[in-house]
């Protein structure tokens, strides 16, 4: 931001307990937040949660491989329909690393309603 672009309620002089109105800041200042993303693997690309079963066995598969965990967050009202027809099966989510974590939306509450649906195993904890 240029000096000329700051308002005066900004100086250096300015009491660090001084209030500005919302119309006083200059919308080079105005900042949209976005969620940080979840932990994936480096090689994987940047996903803030998962809402592809697959998509987030691989993610969990190559942090353990890699020997690294990490927070691996299933999206909010998602429901993983695990169901298969007879003579096959989905694969569990195999946990390799210690510190892995699969939540339920950003702060793993049940109210965020994350589902797995169907299937005989989800997860397996080797080592």
């Amino acid at each position: 931001v240029a000096p000329s672009q700051v308002p005066s309620a900004f100086n250096t002089t300015a009491s660090p307990t001084s209030s500005v109105a919302p119309s006083q800041v200059p919308s080079v200042l105005n900042v949209t937040l976005s969620p940080v993303p979840s932990s994936v693997p480096s090689a994987m690309p940047s996903i803030s949660c998962f809402s592809e079963y697959d998509l987030l066995a691989e993610a969990v598969t190559e942090a353990g491989s890699n020997g690294t965990g990490g927070v691996f967050t299933i999206c909010p009202d998602t429901v993983f329909n695990l169901f298969v027809p007879p003579n096959s099966d989905v694969l569990p989510i195999v946990i390799n690393a210690s510190d892995t974590i699969i939540q339920c939306g950003p702060d793993g509450s049940k109210t965020n309603e994350c589902i797995l649906l169907g299937g005989s195993r989800h997860f397996e904890i080797a080592g």
